[in-house]
């Protein structure tokens, strides 16, 4: 918790105290909304399904990084999920490249990027792009003659 002790309005823990100043009246509706907000969060299913403690001021913290811890690097075959989207890694070559594990539905994108020297030597730049994207895997077309490079690929679907 941020420490407040010195602060104008802080009492010795650092907490707010009462003040002789008027104070800005908020609603009982709007308090019992904010608590309820944050109960459902503390108490949710994906955060653990915890009860209120009125001790533990850590709560809401430690829910929300349940959350999170649940929802990233949940590994599934072939890659790992974060939410409803999937993601594949691995290494290509010019011509037909699989997954390994096809998406469940649909790939939506391959974004290659080179690991070795793709010139042939010639001095001429060569080119290569990716084409005809499935669930199972993709294609890479090249603009030379070349066939001996490797691309890092990573892969996004659903």
């Amino acid at each position: 918790m941020r420490d407040f002790t010195g602060v104008s309005g802080a009492n010795e823990e650092g907490l707010a105290k009462e003040s002789p100043a008027p104070a800005t009246r908020v609603p009982a509706a709007w308090l019992n909304a904010v608590t309820l907000e944050l109960a459902n969060v503390i108490g949710a299913e994906e955060a653990g399904s915890n009860a209120l403690n009125p001790s533990d001021d850590t709560q809401l913290l430690t829910a929300i990084l349940a959350m999170i811890q649940a929802g990233i690097g949940e590994e599934v075959a072939g890659g790992f999920r974060i939410g409803p989207f999937h993601f594949r890694f691995g290494t290509a070559n010019a011509g037909s490249n699989s997954f390994g594990t096809a998406f469940p539905t649909a790939c939506f994108g391959v974004w290659p990027v080179p690991m070795t020297n793709y010139n042939n030597g010639d001095e001429a730049d060569e080119i290569w792009w990716v084409n005809t994207v499935t669930t199972d895997g993709f294609v890479i077309n090249t603009s030379g003659s070349f066939a001996t490079f490797q691309l890092s690929y990573v892969a996004i679907g659903k």
